[in-house]
This record gives structure tokens, sequence and C-alpha cells, in this order.
């Protein structure tokens, strides 16, 4: 029996949730925002013409408009079904619940349908507030009926097949977070995979390519970016880019009938293995042992004692790396490698820099070391934002993953205050990735060591990467302090660290074009937001910092420009210092009060003890 009584519970327990409203109404301010951005431009542009808005100037505002909704509606049911559907099973399991589920006289299909027909709803409401705009969009004309349809049946087919996949990963994953995490990076690689990796073995090994490209193929007609892009590609270059139906129509139907039979694939699946895999999970470990080494493997050094810092040691050394580390930081560590390598080219501008340093010796200001300098400036962000994204993942998990782990009780039991059990987790996210840590210290010293970076370049870079990552990893844990699932707090912390580096563009972006045209200075000093960005660009080198020391006339601009970027720079930054410290003093405060234990020194009124 299908919408039976796992629809009904599934849909009232997800309606009641409070985020979901707050989603809702951050969705409908952005799609208002969107379309008040068009029509402030449309404005402009007839202020600067001098003349009245045309039937054409009216129709090209409607399609522009409709096709950067049905952009911003895709990326967010991207971004929402991972998250909603990929703990739809999970969520039974860690709550212990599934049990009863399995002992009932629910058959697996009206399990795994019912949850997905609740949850689909919810998905459904923020595609049906795009359509009060849509009918709005109509009054203008030119408005085809070619795009509205294209764009929903596509949007419906993709929710569909994500939605599916995030099911299915959901019923093989025991706890929420992993199938969550899972589902993020199936549905990534899914959308970039065939044409990051066609990419590749075109340029790399064409032999292999020739071999693999009709899987490729067959991969990338399911994909909608592979289809946009291709479509791209193919599309007539006299008249300019033309985007619309009629160049992407028989791959769109080939794409939405691969999804279609691809989403059923998988939920036929996930309804034949839901009780198989309960069974198997019941008596197997719990333990996720991948990316893992055999235990008993020989000790080289000493493990220390214990000493006074109970909880700083225990992390350091019996603490196991989070779930977000193994399958998020790890393959993109090597995946960012080599992309890096292959696109800057900085393998060629390593050897102009050594020859360099061997001809003129350190400090030299050769073409060579400046082409090298430049290098790390193009790929340090690239490291510097992977490392801020594994401290947050590791960070976020820290205190929710004693919760799921049934040992958060044992924890708030020991006579450990609230500042030593945060620090230690605080130093232990760090710790955990050290790694990574080392990886990006031996690029910039190796950078240093032929005379491609000055010192002074690399002790202010390694300074606001060390109060950046003090922030993040402050926020991480005091969103897993207060958070009561490690899948929250880690979408929390993402959340608003991809807003403060660079989200807000969406916005600033917008309102300066309205305003009035975006100048290079005024895009150099916006962008300073991005804290990746504004670390590399400290990595000076020997040539930028003689031109800094010198006081002749022809570089008092340069000297200005340096001035004003960092006195930028120092505003920017004090604000993430003041921010981590009032986080940690927050946390440190409202530890004992989050966790429901007395604080030290407390005086019970009643008996006077």
């Amino acid at each position: 029996m299908l919408l039976g009584p796992v629809f009904r519970a599934e849909l009232v327990r997800t309606a009641r949730r409070r985020r979901y409203y707050f989603l809702r109404v951050l969705y409908g301010l952005a799609l208002l925002f969107l379309v008040w951005t068009y029509f402030e431009s449309l404005r402009v542009s007839l202020e600067r013409r001098g003349g009245r808005p045309l039937l054409g100037d009216l129709a090209h505002f409607a399609k522009q408009t409709f096709v950067a909704l049905a952009v911003l509606q895709l990326a967010t049911i991207l971004a929402l079904v991972p998250a909603l559907f990929g703990g739809v099973i999970a969520d039974e399991k860690q709550r212990k619940t599934i049990h009863y589920l399995m002992a009932s006289r629910l058959s697996s299909g009206e399990i795994v349908g019912d949850k997905l027909a609740a949850r689909l709803l919810h998905v459904g409401i923020f595609i049906l507030l795009g359509l009060p705009v849509v009918s709005l969009l109509g009054l203008f004309g030119g408005l085809p009926w070619e795009y509205v349809v294209t764009a929903y049946v596509g949007t419906l087919s993709i929710t569909f097949f994500t939605a599916a996949q995030a099911t299915l990963v959901s019923t093989f994953a025991r706890r929420v977070r992993q199938g969550v995490l899972i589902a993020y990076l199936l549905q990534a690689a899914w959308l970039v995979g065939p044409i990051l990796t066609s990419t590749f073995f075109q340029f790399v090994y064409p032999r292999t390519f020739v071999r693999i490209r009709p899987a490729l193929e067959w991969l990338g007609a399911a994909s909608p970016v592979s289809v946009w892009y291709l479509a791209l590609m193919n599309t007539p270059r006299r008249f300019g880019p033309a985007v619309g139906p009629s160049f992407f129509l028989d791959p769109f139907l080939w794409m939405v009938g691969l999804e279609l039979a691809a989403g059923a694939f998988f939920l036929l699946i996930a309804v034949v293995q839901l009780r198989p895999t309960f069974r198997r999970q019941e008596t197997s470990s719990r333990r996720l042992n991948w990316f893992s080494f055999k235990r008993g493997r020989p000790r080289w050094l000493r493990r220390p004692d214990c000493g006074a810092d109970a909880m700083l040691w225990k992390e350091r050394h019996f603490a196991r790396t989070d779930v977000f580390t193994k399958l998020v930081v790890l393959p993109a560590t090597v995946i960012l490698s080599v992309y890096l390598i292959m696109v800057s080219g900085i393998d060629e501008w390593f050897l102009d820099a050594l020859r360099t340093v061997m001809r003129q010796g350190f400090g030299a200001t050769g073409h060579g070391s400046e082409r090298f300098n430049r290098a790390l400036i193009m790929i340090s962000p690239f490291y510097i934002a992977l490392w801020l994204i594994a401290v947050a993942g590791a960070s976020a998990s820290s205190l929710t993953i004693e919760r799921e782990e049934d040992t958060w009780t044992s924890l708030v039991s020991t006579p450990l205050t609230g500042w030593e059990i945060l620090r230690g987790k605080m130093l232990g996210a760090v710790w955990g990735l050290r790694g990574f840590g080392v990886l990006l210290s031996l690029i910039w010293l190796t950078t240093m060591a032929l005379g491609a970076l000055h010192p002074v370049g690399f002790v202010l870079g390694l300074s606001i990467v060390g109060l950046l990552t003090w922030f993040v990893a402050v926020l991480g844990t005091y969103l897993s302090l207060v958070c009561r699932t490690t899948a929250r707090a880690l979408t929390s912390t993402l959340a608003i660290l991809f807003f403060l580096n660079g989200g807000y563009l969406l916005i600033v972006y917008p309102l300066l074009w309205v305003s009035r045209p975006i100048n290079s200075f005024t895009e150099y000093y916006v962008t300073f937001g991005c804290t990746p960005w504004l670390a590399s660009h400290f990595l000076m080198s020997y040539d930028a910092v003689a031109q800094l020391v010198k006081g002749s006339p022809t570089n008092q601009t340069f000297r200005a420009a340096i001035v004003a970027a960092f006195m930028v720079s120092s505003l920017i930054l004090s604000g993430y210092a003041v921010a981590a410290i009032l986080l940690t003093w927050g946390g440190v405060k409202r530890f004992d009060d989050v966790v429901g234990r007395p604080r030290l020194g407390r005086v019970d009124r009643a008996d006077g003890t």
C-alpha cells in the first residue's frame, strides 16, 4: 500500500523541521533578487540608450530572466537533494527505529517508495515557488513554450535521478553523514566526471581514450553539464553562441530517458537490498574501513604518556580519521594536484627557477623565478581552500561523532572542563590533517629555496593561513557543539565558509553592476573577501619586495596599491580574528549549558551546598 503510514509519518516529521522553512524563505528571496537584478539592468541600459523599451527588449529580458531562474532552480535542487535523501534510510538506522519497520508487515517497496514520495513533495515546493515568477515573465512576451517545457522536464528528471541515487546510497550507508557525503560525491562525479575524464585521457592517454570513449559518451549523455557543454561546442559560431532547445533537443531527450531509466533501476536495487543490507549490517562491524590500514603495524616511535592534557592526548593518538577526510579530502588532493600540474605547467617553471638559482644565486630576479612565483600564486588558493575545507569537515564532526558513537555521555561525565574538551577537539582536528599541512608547507619552502619566494612573503602567508585555520576550527567545533547531527553541523559550516569566501559576490556583484559599471579597482578589492586568494597574494617574490622597498617615483603607484591592499587585508583578517575569539569564548561559556551538566563552583540554594 503506497502512500501509507510511512508516507504520512515521514511527511509530518520533515514538515516540522524549521530549517526547511528557512530554506524556502531564502530561496524565495533569491528569486526576487534575481528578477530585480535583471530588471534593473534593463532599466540602466534603456537610460543609457535614451529611449523607450521596445517589444524586443522586453522579450529579451523575459528570456534572460527565465534562463537564470531555471539555472538557480536546478542548482538549488542539486544542492538540496543529497542532503535531503542521503539520510532517508540511514536516519532510521541511526535512530535505531529501522528494527520496527523491518518487523512490520510493510514491504520494502512500501518503505522506500513512501519515504521517497514524502521527501519529493518537499523538493516540489521549491519548484512551485518559481511558477508565479514564470507567470509574470510571460506577461512581458517572448517566452517560448519550448523553454518552459525543457526547463521543467529536465528539472523533474534530474530531481528523480538524484533522489533515487541518494536513496540507494542511504540504503547501504550506516550513518547519515556517510550517506550524505557519498551522495554529494556521486552527484559531483555524475555532473563533471565525464567531461574531466574525457579531457584528461584525450590529451594524456589518447590510445586509452579511444577504448573508453563509448563508455564516457554513455555516461556523459545522462549528465546535464555534459549535454550543455557539447551543445555549446556544436553550436554555429557565425552569429554567436545561441542557447536554446532546438540546438540540443535530441541529446536532451536522451538525457531525460537515461535519467528516468537509471533512477528506476536505482530504486529497484534499493528495494531489493533493503532487508539483506539491514541483516548484514546488524551482524558485521560498524566501522568504516575504507582508506585505512590494518592494525598491528609496528610503531617506530613510543607513544607518550597521557600527562595533564588527556583530551589532546586522546585526539592525537586514538581519534580515527573522520569520514569527510577519507571520502573527500584524500581523493580531492590527488585529483587537484594532477589537474593543477597539467593546467599551470608548474613543472616547466620549476626547472626555469632552478636554472636561475644555479646561474645567479638566491635572491635573483630572473624571469624563471618570477614565473615560478606566479605559478605558486595561481595554485596556492586551491590548496589553501582544500585545507580549510578539510579542517572544517574534521572540526564539524569532532563533537557530534561522540554522540553518534554513544561515547558522549562518558566524555561529559569526566572532570574535564569545557575549555579542555573544546581545545583538544580543535587541535585534534588540525593534527589529524598534519600530512596535508606539511604538503602545503613543503611547496612553499621549495619555492623559497629556489629563490622565487621571499621569506617575508612566506611568513605572511603562513601567518594568514594559521589565522584562517583557527577561525575555521573554532567555527566547526562550535557548530558541532550546538548541532545534533554531523550532517547538520557539516552543512552549516560549509555554507558559512562558502558565503564568506565568495558566496557574497553573488549579491555584491549584481548590486555594483546595477549601480555603476565595475572597474578593475572595485573588482580587485571586492574579491579580497575570498581568503584563499587573499593569503596567496602575500606570497611575494624578491622582485616585488624590492619594488615595494624602493622609493623611486616610478614605484609610487605600485606602493600605494600595495599599502591600500594591506590595509583592506588587515581589516578583513582582524574581523576573522575577532570572530575566532568570540566563538572560542562563546563555546567555552555555553558548553556546560549545552551538554546539560552543572558548572564547577555553582551553589545549590535549596540546601546550601
